[in-house]
This record gives C-alpha cells, sequence and structure tokens, in this order.
C-alpha cells in the first residue's frame, strides 16, 4: 500500500471518529451530569467537545502516520500530496 493510500485511510479513520455521534452525545450527557450544570447550551457543549476530539484526533493520526512511516517516507508522501494539490488547483483554475 502507498503511503498517500496509508495516510488517507489514517485520515478517514480519524474523520469517522471525530464525527460519532453517540460517542459526542455520551460525553456531553457525561460532562453535564459530573459538573451538575446543565445551564451550557447542547449545542456549545457539542462544538466544544468535537473541536477538541478533532485536535486530538489530528494529533493521534499524526503519531501513527510516524510510526507507520520512516522520516523519507514521510517526506516523500507529503511531496506527493503538494504535487497532486497543485495538480487539482490546475484544473479547477482552467
Amino acid at each position: 500500500m502507498s503511503n498517500v493510500v496509508t495516510a488517507i485511510k489514517v485520515q478517514q479513520a480519524t474523520a469517522e471518529a471525530i464525527h460519532d455521534e453517540v460517542v459526542m452525545l455520551g460525553a456531553k450527557d457525561m460532562i453535564c451530569q459530573i459538573t451538575g450544570s446543565y445551564e451550557m447550551p447542547s449545542d456549545e457543549i457539542i462544538l466544544a467537545l468535537f473541536k477538541y476530539s478533532a485536535i486530538l484526533s489530528a494529533n493521534v493520526a499524526t503519531r501513527v502516520t510516524t510510526v507507520l512511516m520512516t522520516e523519507g517516507e514521510f517526506n516523500s508522501m507529503c511531496n506527493e500530496l503538494r504535487e497532486f494539490d497543485e495538480m487539482g488547483r490546475g484544473v479547477f483554475d482552467e
């Protein structure tokens, strides 16, 4: 499997984890029960949890990627992704 495919699969798994509604709603309820406070609107709690989980998941994805790849492989993957990005921009600019 190419490094780019591996990175994309890690990214997809991370996105799925971030958008897990059951986990987010469960975490919101747990926070409200522990603090005894339901004063903060649910949508604000969910947004705060989403932001936190996005940061945490990005950190985990980066660490997993560095475990799966050598520094050279990682740099090669980044270069491939830059090339794909440039090709995409060229297509959309036309």
